[in-house]
């Protein structure tokens, strides 16, 4: 997920030819192949690799700059961002638990997230991607003076966006991605300016300028009211969805001791779509229903008898609406 700010707002949540004796591989095929192995060694690095360095961010107009280091602490891995302009913000994840601090406001968020997430903006959760995707290598490049191999996750239908990474040839480790729409135009992007990989990390980098247990009494700790429902207990269910997409997670969250919100994860291994059911609070005006973008997210709100839905993502139009049209009351 995203929390505040362009950068902190953003949170989610990717296959192989055959050859026959030893003559040489039909050049697509080949590529194909080329491209595959790097994006898998890719995914692997990036959750496996110590680093430290600063990459820009950019979506829309919007720009920001921020620290980013992941390091191992107590066998553990550690990661933190600190965004380099505007209101200061930091992020820490560390044993499934994201912290967001915002000390203008004195607040903190605390999130409970999968397994095998990072903070870095842009990166698949999933190597099973052959389904929804092509995988091609578009050749080399440089990234923060590195030489890295570029290849491009390419949709198969037009139920997702296509993405493009560059790749560090020496280490495999992330050093920029875009989400590109139908017509290859950036939607939203990031890259390394600087980055050291591998080695120890100082302690410093890893830490935040806060501590949960030492907030002063004018802080706000918000941990989302989240538990993990039992077999239907949220009361929906996602019926049908585009090819490729699959609930992969589900939560209540009580925001209120009177008002629940169910809230579905729902992937395709690249693409995350967030979807919200709550009670619907009087007459929703028609102007706050249908669907709404913002950067590379599509919003859509629809009401559902006493209920609105609202899904959330970075896809196409169509996905979004089609997620939020295909949940229903659990029966």
């Amino acid at each position: 997920m995203r929390t505040i700010g362009a950068l902190t707002g953003r949170m989610a949540m990717v296959a192989m030819a055959c050859v026959l004796g030893s003559a040489s591989m039909p050049v697509a095929s080949q590529d194909q192949a080329d491209a595959t192995s790097i994006f898998q060694r890719m995914l692997r690095a990036t959750h496996e690799l110590t680093y430290t360095g600063v990459l820009v961010y950019q979506q829309g107009g919007i720009s920001e700059t921020a620290r980013l280091a992941r390091g191992i602490e107590r066998g553990s891995a550690r990661e933190r961002m600190e965004i380099l302009d505007g209101a200061p913000r930091e992020l820490l994840l560390a044993n499934g638990q994201l912290e967001c601090y915002l000390p203008n406001l004195h607040r903190v968020t605390v999130e409970q997230v999968p397994a095998g997430r990072s903070l870095l903006p842009i990166l698949p959760a999933s190597s099973e991607v052959a389904a929804s995707y092509r995988l091609r290598a578009e050749g080399s490049a440089r990234v923060a003076g590195r030489d890295c191999d570029t290849i491009l996750l390419e949709p198969r239908d037009g139920f997702r966006y296509a993405q493009r990474y560059w790749i560090d040839r020496a280490s495999g480790m992330l050093m920029k991605a875009q989400i590109l729409d139908e017509h290859r135009a950036v939607l939203e992007q990031f890259a390394f300016t600087q980055v050291q990989i591998g080695g120890a990390i100082a302690p410093t980098l890893l830490r935040p300028g806060y501590t949960l247990s030492r907030l002063g009494p004018d802080w706000r700790v918000d941990r989302g009211g989240i538990r993990s429902p039992a077999p239907g207990d949220t009361g929906w269910q996602l019926a049908t969805a585009p090819p490729g997409y699959r609930k992969t997670a589900e939560v209540v969250r009580e925001m209120s001791r009177s008002s629940r919100v169910g809230h579905m994860i729902v992937s395709d291994g690249v693409s995350a779509i967030s979807v919200f059911v709550e009670p619907a609070r009087g007459d929703a005006p028609a102007d706050s229903l249908g669907v709404f973008r913002t950067g590379a997210f599509h919003v859509f709100k629809r009401r559902l008898d006493a209920f609105v839905v609202t899904a959330v993502g970075e896809a196409p139009a169509v996905s979004v609406q089609a997620i939020a049209e295909g949940v229903v009351m659990r029966q």
